[in-house]
């Protein structure tokens, strides 16, 4: 009798060890989910010829438009679908383009910045960058320095581009001779309202 109780006894702590461990297996799948829908973000993909590509994870597209040597504009359109946001594969012309036929009456600014310039009065031209884009204006930036300053050069950039990143939209990223040029464009959206970052601008190599 008592050999009966035990393995009744084992038994039922064997399915209660059964229940807990299932238990938690599930809780970790839940876990797993979660956690890859809150790092992927999928968006509708659209080429040059306005032809959907399908949903892809924002990574990937990125990649994509840096390989094609291209820019990706966000898209608001019902056809591409309401429940993903959408973006465009464009070249730096084609977007140039699409911006004069629409702001035709906005001032051109050009702003030179040498890369050995100091934290503060980068934050001053800035200042300067922003208070321009409120008015609608286009800028023209030009980081300068000597060939072997290349890296000096490299990181001005990257620091206006993380500083700008909601206050403008940087397009047409170019070597050229001992400068890295680029333009600055106002955001399509006013700041406050603007929800997504900007990923019109690659990095420079």
């Amino acid at each position: 009798m008592l050999k009966i109780i035990n393995s009744f006894t084992k038994i039922n702590h064997l399915r209660c060890n059964i229940s807990t461990f299932n238990a938690l297996r599930e809780e970790e799948k839940k876990k797993s989910k979660k956690k890859v829908s809150e790092t992927v973000e999928l968006v509708t993909l659209v080429d040059t010829n306005d032809k959907m590509l399908g949903l892809k994870p924002k990574s990937e597209t990125e990649k994509l438009a840096k390989k094609l040597n291209l820019l990706l504009e966000r898209v608001d359109d019902p056809k591409y679908g309401k429940m993903y946001p959408a973006y465009k594969l464009v070249s730096s012309a084609d977007l140039l383009k699409a911006e004069s036929k629409t702001s035709t009456s906005r001032a051109l600014k050009k702003l030179p910045i040498n890369c050995r310039i100091s934290d503060h009065d980068l934050t001053t031209k800035l200042q300067i960058i922003q208070k321009w884009m409120t008015k609608n204006c286009e800028v023209h930036v030009a980081v300068m320095g000597s060939q072997d300053m290349s890296e000096l050069k490299k990181t001005v950039f990257e620091k206006i581009q993380e500083q700008l990143k909601d206050q403008g939209r940087i397009i047409d990223i170019r070597k050229k001779g001992d400068a890295i040029k680029f333009i600055i464009l106002p955001p399509k959206v006013p700041p406050a309202k603007q929800t997504e970052r900007n990923k019109d601008a690659s990095p420079i190599e």
